[in-house]
């Protein structure tokens, strides 16, 4: 009981809070924490795409015993990337240029230090969150 207590607490208070998700990464990348740890999105000019794998604080990436799976997908079609590990990112690259639609997403399937994490989705455009308000306007980050 105590552990579904505090997986519940854990779960909710990540959606309470942006937890970095309104300001860029440590990369100027795009932050999304789907799970215990956070995930860093940094589009590239060539339309590829570097993918960390941070602690809480946004420190430390990892690749070893980690795995990035990078769709973008559209409601007409999806573009799988293949994601190679390097030193402390993953590059996940394309072949084929990709049309990207307004309602299109990019979807990472991830796995960092043996953890897996449900999806990070980041909609397209890519774009900072807005900050999460408290119910008197209040910036909840800065609490």
């Amino acid at each position: 009981m105590k552990i579904f207590i505090c997986t519940l607490s854990l779960l909710l208070s990540t959606k309470l809070f942006a937890h970095g998700e309104d300001k860029f990464g440590p990369n100027k990348g795009y932050i999304r924490m789907p799970s215990t740890y956070h995930t860093e999105l940094v589009p590239q000019n060539d339309g590829n795409f570097l993918v960390f794998l941070y602690d809480l604080q946004n420190k430390n990436p990892k690749t070893q015993d980690s795995s990035v799976d990078l769709r973008v997908k559209d409601s007409k079609s999806e573009t799988i990337f293949k994601c190679a590990p390097m030193d402390e990112h993953f590059m996940c690259s394309n072949d084929k240029k990709i049309n990207i639609s307004s309602d299109a997403k990019v979807i990472l399937k991830t796995k960092r230090l043996g953890i897996k994490a449900p999806d990070a989705v980041y909609e397209l455009p890519l774009r900072l969150e807005k900050a999460k308000k408290s119910s008197n306007n209040h910036d909840m980050n800065k609490m």
